[in-house]
């Protein structure tokens, strides 16, 4: 199942870029992309910038830009009703052009538009589309999908989309500005608990290091290459418009290992175990609530992987085994409060009691590194 995981998490896409580029076969309406800009509450400048560069060798194909208005993309996206030409009606878009036909390679559409807002950022949209008469009506076989109804009701082109702030020509959208420096902050800090640790480790001689301090130790070291990891996607982003697909891949395996073991440590610490408990007991559950806990997360990856739609601005944890994870994390955060209270009533050392009330006293610390993204 973890190598099952790990190969659904790298092949994972990012789920923002500001570049957009490959070979599209579609038929009727295509999403390429979106992109969140900022805004300028005095209109008086421009925001955003949207480069395109298209290439079909079919006729009637149009570049379609909308914005996350309910008339605009909310509309489109959702009403059943809105067939291709209502798609690409004035009262839904913001923009229409025409793509020609390229008789050669050399020949490319390009276009470079402007972005003004000045009420709140907002996500921005860039379709395709080819409409024809009964296009949404017809049903494609093996026996009717001849080269002449393939040209007729489809279209082919390649397409480069790149989307940029326009006064800072940030590749970055507006909800993920200032993530770069938040992990390379975080690495920092994590890779400084992870020095201390292995000083202290060092200086140890004839004893070992606590089965809980190993596990947070191994934790800490998790939580370094998460941060790091993002970090270096974030930077790259920042420098390409993409990022670094595999420390971005790298990251959410570390981040889904760290909760899990996070989990883990809550459980033993509230069971007691190695602290006033050598036997640990209700090994099951502990068991059952991690496999849920893993397969709920494999879920989680398949969903976004395979079901998300690419134009979706929704949060993974809307969805429902997102969902799913939220209602584990508190059932378990109940348990954990439950026998972390009964486990220190039942120790008389001084110092242990006031361990437990201080992890009890924290319960932030446990719901941040077990459910926090």
């Amino acid at each position: 199942m973890l190598l099952l995981f790990f190969v659904v998490a790298t092949w994972m896409p990012a789920a923002h870029a500001s570049v957009f580029a490959g070979f599209e076969i579609g038929r009727e309406f295509s999403f390429l992309g979106k992109f969140c800009f900022t805004w300028d509450a005095n209109y008086s400048h421009v925001v955003g910038e949207i480069t395109a560069h298209i290439r079909t060798p079919d006729d009637g194909v149009k570049l379609a830009i909308y914005d996350d208005e309910d008339a605009f993309w909310a509309f489109i996206s959702t009403d059943p009703s809105c067939d291709c030409t209502c798609k690409l009606a004035d009262e839904h878009t913001k923009a229409v052009f025409d793509v020609p036909r390229a008789s050669d390679a050399s020949q490319t559409f390009s276009l470079n538009y402007t972005i003004r807002e000045h009420l709140r950022p907002r996500f921005w949209y860039v379709a395709l589309a080819k409409c024809v008469p009964g296009g949404d009506s017809y049903v494609p076989t093996l026996q009717s999908l001849t080269p002449a109804n393939f040209q007729h009701y489809y279209f082919t082109a390649w397409y480069s989309i790149h989307m940029v702030q326009a006064v800072t020509r940030s590749e970055v959208p507006v909800f993920q500005e200032g993530l770069t420096t938040v992990y390379t902050v975080s690495g920092v800090l994590s890779g400084l608990l992870v020095l201390i640790q292995l000083q202290s480790k060092l200086r140890l001689t004839q004893e070992s290091f606590h089965p809980i301090v190993q596990l947070l130790t191994g934790l800490v070291v998790l939580t370094f290459l998460t941060n790091s990891s993002l970090g270096l996607h974030f930077y790259a982003f920042e420098l390409n418009g993409i990022g670094a697909p595999l420390p971005l891949c790298l990251a959410r395996i570390f981040q889904v290992i760290n909760r899990v073991g996070m989990l883990l440590l809550a459980m033993l610490i509230a069971k007691g175990w190695t602290i006033n408990a050598i036997a640990l007991h209700g090994r099951t559950w502990l068991t059952t609530v991690m496999l849920t806990y893993s397969v709920l997360y494999l879920s989680l990856a398949v969903w976004y992987l395979g079901y998300v739609d690419p134009a979706s601005t929704l949060y993974m944890y809307d969805s429902v085994p997102g969902l799913a994870i939220c209602s584990l994390q508190i059932i378990v955060y109940a348990w954990f409060v439950q026998h972390l209270v009964a486990t220190r009533a039942k120790e008389d050392d001084i110092a242990k009691r006031s361990f437990f009330l201080q992890v009890k006293s924290h319960p932030e610390g446990v719901l941040s590194k077990t459910f926090g993204g």
